[in-house]
């Protein structure tokens, strides 16, 4: 078996301290240390040192973390642990039926993402049925009542604006594309507003988080090199995202895949903080519907541990617009691929939302896989940037 070293950090480094585990959010709905971040290193290192072999159980542990990077950021040796579970990954991704099911199932659908969408829509289809087949499927079902009729790349590819400053590539990442087109269309519109060009990139597939999730990096380098050869085809000032997974994919697990990333990709959240002096002039009062609304804004954990956005920049700017918000920190449980491979923990971790939600009126996030956890869970919830754009004079809406 090969080394599972670490890009960053070699694991044999940790001195099990347990700072790790503070915010880990599978340690902390269980508090088994054998799915805590401690706890997965103490394996991946016995696995790495052949003290253990691969077996189903060790499968699981390393395949029940979110890779929500809070690990990293407690660990005091700055150790990469979530690397190393990526890396743990690869070498265990065929000891259970389920990640090779699910690995394959993966590599398929994102592959070419149109296979992903005609999946949702025959899910949304069959949604009718309470046919006992489908018991071990509720969350596909749940997730495909959003499923779009028309992708976002299908609905437009350029949108001109009056007297351009200059063009935008706008990169809508596969839940914007297919599941919450609206956010996409939002985030055109805030940039035609402040009179840029936008451009949706024909060809770009998925950026490859998926598939890395489930240890398929080989076929990752793949995807990575024909998005960065499309991308860099455009002439163009920026690349957007509405997805801070596809940011950090696309910029720093690029590198170390083909040894180049795609260092002018943003997130949407970080373009509005750098430019909202100029967006602010365009703003006016935000419909008394959420003037009046107690608020949610949950800041993703691809954001502040992967991006280092500070939740109190967005925060600060609902402030501005006359929103009462409260801050959650903590992560939703939907984890990309941990959705369905752990899907009951997903939702024993998704409960303790509802819970402390019920009282508010909506929750606001900057992640479109946030949306969607919190949507298929019939929660109210919306985009930062639908926020945004809904508080823009040119676009004002009559609330929620």
């Amino acid at each position: 078996m090969e080394n599972l070293i670490n890009f960053k950090k070699d694991i044999q480094d940790c001195v099990f301290c347990g700072n790790c585990k503070t915010n880990c959010p599978t340690y902390k709905e269980t508090s088994k240390e054998s799915i805590s971040a401690r706890g997965r290193v103490a394996l991946i290192r016995h696995l790495n040192q052949s003290l253990i072999k691969p077996t189903y159980e060790l499968n699981k542990k390393i395949f029940s973390c979110l890779l929500c990077g809070a690990c990293n950021l407690s660990c005091p040796l700055k150790i990469d642990i979530t690397q190393s579970i990526y890396d743990a990954r690869i070498e265990l991704k065929k000891y259970t039926h389920k990640t090779k099911l699910l690995s394959v199932a993966t590599s398929y659908l994102f592959k070419k993402t149109e296979y992903f969408f005609y999946l949702m829509r025959f899910f949304k289809f069959m949604n009718k049925l309470s046919h006992p087949l489908f018991k071990n499927l509720q969350s596909l079902f749940n997730i495909s009542k959003l499923v779009s009729t028309i992708p976002l790349n299908k609905t437009l590819t350029l949108s001109k604006t009056i007297n351009p400053i200059g063009r935008v590539a706008l990169f809508p990442g596969c839940s914007t594309n297919y599941l919450v087109t609206q956010i996409g269309l939002d985030m055109i519109d805030i940039l035609n507003a402040l009179h840029y060009d936008v451009v949706i990139p024909i060809g770009v597939v998925c950026c490859g988080a998926p598939m890395l999730s489930m240890g398929l990096r080989d076929e990752v380098k793949n995807l990575a090199e024909r998005n960065m050869e499309i991308l860099n085809k455009l002439s163009i000032d920026t690349i957007i995202s509405l997805c801070p997974t596809c940011v950090y994919t696309m910029d720093k697990t690029y590198q170390q895949i083909i040894g180049q990333g795609i260092n002018k990709i943003v997130d949407s959240t970080t373009f509005i903080i750098n430019q909202w002096d100029k967006i602010k002039s365009l703003c006016g009062d935000l419909h008394t519907a959420y003037i009046k609304s107690e608020l949610v804004y949950h800041h993703p954990c691809h954001s502040k541990n992967y991006l280092n956005i500070k939740v109190d920049d967005p925060v600060n700017i609902l402030f501005e617009l006359g929103l009462n918000v409260t801050i959650d920190n903590n992560c939703c449980g939907f984890g990309g691929m941990f959705k369905f491979l752990e899907e009951e923990l997903s939702l024993e971790i998704f409960k303790k939302k509802r819970e402390a939600y019920s009282t508010k009126d909506m929750v606001i996030t900057s992640c479109p896989n946030c949306i969607i956890q919190y949507r298929s869970g019939n929660i109210n919830s919306k985009h930062f940037i639908e926020i945004i754009k809904n508080s823009m004079i040119p676009f004002k809406s009559d609330g929620y």
